[in-house]
């Protein structure tokens, strides 16, 4: 199979995260990504990811296999 090619627009910001919540349902995943509002309690959702429940499983797998390597450059992977 050949290899996929990304496009990522220079608009589209990175996100990070202070908090995901997991959501399980029959067929699969919804991950809510939300980051804290100021110094309070709440949390804003700012992005949504839904997954099948294989999706879900191959990127947990791929991306504990990152995180046991200890990766310390950039490294792009594909989870399909």
């Amino acid at each position: 199979m050949a290899e996929k090619k990304v496009i990522v627009p220079k608009e589209v910001l990175v996100l990070y995260a202070d908090n995901i919540q997991i959501t399980t349902k029959k067929f699969g995943v919804v991950l809510d990504v939300t980051q804290q509002i100021g110094p309070t309690n709440q949390h804003i959702v700012v992005s949504r990811l839904g997954l099948s429940k294989r999706h879900a499983k191959a990127l947990c797998d791929q991306l504990l296999k990152l995180l046991q390597k200890g990766q310390v450059s950039p490294k792009k992977v594909v989870v399909n």
